[in-house]
């Protein structure tokens, strides 16, 4: 989830997490992220590379 979000707030994301009840799934905030993590506004992708690094670790991790 992206702190920024403005169309999934951290807030309602934190809560679907807790009550998904899923052992091996794992909720973040980007900061600064909106809800696209910033691939519309950040020529770096910074957001974008932290979800993706998160998402890749998880990966490497629970599979």
């Amino acid at each position: 989830n992206g702190e920024n979000d403005d169309v999934v707030d951290p807030a309602s994301g934190n809560e679907i997490a807790r009550i998904a009840s899923n052992s091996l799934s794992t909720y973040i905030v980007i900061p600064g992220a909106d809800h696209t993590f910033g691939v519309f506004t950040d020529p770096d992708f910074n957001a974008l590379g932290e979800t993706i690094a998160n998402t890749m670790q998880w990966f490497a991790t629970t599979l």
